[in-house]
């Protein structure tokens, strides 16, 4: 990797992450930073290149790596960083980016993501990616890449024009969460006031609506403004319990 500064190794758990400094905008410096609150352990990683996507820990390798990618055409190249060992290794060519929105929801050894949509279309001159390969998946023992379509509603992903359909800025409310040990898909619906949450079946390889919440009314109209498609989100699932953080406030709802 260029112009990367290590400034120590990265003790186990817990560990803080974060990306700065333009790292969602192409073409732009991204700068990784890791940080040990525990032992003050840091770690700086700067590339303009590279886009940082996911950290987890291998067991395999015995090490937290760190996902990341560059892309070559219209395809993301990916690449394994190892904290401890600082080797970089590839791990594969895929068509799909990940959506840094968010960190990615690990589950069973596989990190799962939201495509980014706005990413694929640049890199494949205007193309948009079909709503049955919206999620991304990569496996940490196998290194495989894959795709799965979102459970619950579908939605339209073609406008003539090239211009945006109501159903692609749905789109950009799905997200992921984590319950039970379950990947699950989070999706508001603005025009019934619900949150439908969906779960994985890793076995059948299917959804099943797992539980529809009712949204207050105050919670939808921000939810839905149109200035960021994360004005309001699941934070976390667990308990039995759901935290939901919009513009205005949080609240928890029992599931």
């Amino acid at each position: 990797m260029t112009s990367s500064t290590m400034m120590k190794t990265i003790s186990p758990l817990p560990l803080m992450a974060w990306i700065g400094g333009g790292g969602d905008l192409i073409g732009f410096s991204q700068t990784f930073y890791m940080w040990n609150p525990i032992t003050g352990e840091q770690l700086t990683m700067k590339d303009k290149h590279m886009h940082a996507c996911g950290l987890y820990f291998n067991p395999i390798r015995k090490d937290y790596e760190l996902l990341y990618y560059t892309t070559f055409g219209k395809y993301c190249n990916y690449s394994a960083y190892c904290l401890r060992t600082k080797i970089r290794r590839d791990v594969g060519r895929f068509s799909y980016p990940p959506s840094r929105n968010r960190p990615p929801v690990i589950v069973k050894g596989t990190l799962y993501w939201m495509i980014d949509r706005r990413h694929y279309y640049w890199l494949n001159s205007g193309f948009r990616p079909p709503f049955s390969d919206s999620i991304m998946s990569f496996n940490i023992e196998t290194e495989e890449f894959g795709t799965l379509e979102p459970g619950g509603r579908k939605y339209s992903t073609t406008e003539p024009r090239g211009e945006y359909s109501n159903g692609m800025l749905s789109i950009g409310q799905l997200h992921l969460s984590e319950i039970d040990g379950e990947l699950c898909l989070c999706d508001f619906n603005s025009t019934l006031n619900q949150l439908l949450l969906s779960i994985f079946n890793h076995a059948t390889r299917c959804w099943s609506t797992r539980t529809i919440i009712i949204l207050p009314e105050y919670d939808i109209r921000y939810m839905f403004d149109g200035a960021n498609t994360f004005s309001a989100e699941v934070i976390q699932i667990k308990n039995n319990e759901l935290l939901l953080v919009s513009e205005t406030n949080e609240k928890t709802f029992a599931l």
